[in-house]
């Protein structure tokens, strides 16, 4: 089992290594590839990209969606806090422990497809936290910005 402090040095090199090589979270496009969009995920520590920025979910436009994300989420419960998961990344959970199980992830993933239609902005995700047997991923979305006119 590793340390907290070496969770977090793991997640720093993440970052640095991240913002050289201009990572991004990986996009979640359909529902049919949820599953394999979800295992390539990057890692991204601490990093956040250039024109995105954590989700975070408002109790005041609450939907369907967003309760059944809630009821997931790791973080993400209170408004302003960012949307994250506690997975498990060996396969061999089983449904009732705290980190989320390979077919829970499936119905996450699918939540997050629809999320991105609800909100009509790109939705991706990232590994935050890597640990022996659990990660923490992010959900992050796509923030356009206006260019200067000239």
């Amino acid at each position: 089992m590793f340390s907290s402090a070496q969770i977090y040095s793991f997640q720093q090199q993440a970052a640095r290594k991240a913002a050289r090589a201009h990572r991004a979270p990986h996009v979640i496009f359909s529902e049919d590839t949820a599953f394999n969009d979800w295992r390539g995920a990057p890692f991204l520590g601490t990093y956040v990209p250039p024109s995105w920025s954590p989700v975070t979910l408002d109790r005041t436009s609450e939907t369907p969606t967003i309760t059944g994300l809630r009821g997931k989420a790791w973080t993400g419960n209170t408004d302003g806090e960012a949307l994250t998961f506690f997975v498990d990344t060996t396969g061999v959970g089983t449904k009732g422990e705290l980190a989320i199980t390979v077919g829970e992830q499936q119905e996450v993933a699918k939540l997050l497809v629809a999320l991105s239609k609800e909100r009509k902005r790109t939705i991706g995700i990232a590994l935050l936290e890597v640990g022996q047997f659990q990660a923490v991923i992010g959900v992050f979305e796509r923030s356009w910005r206006k260019r200067k006119s000239q």
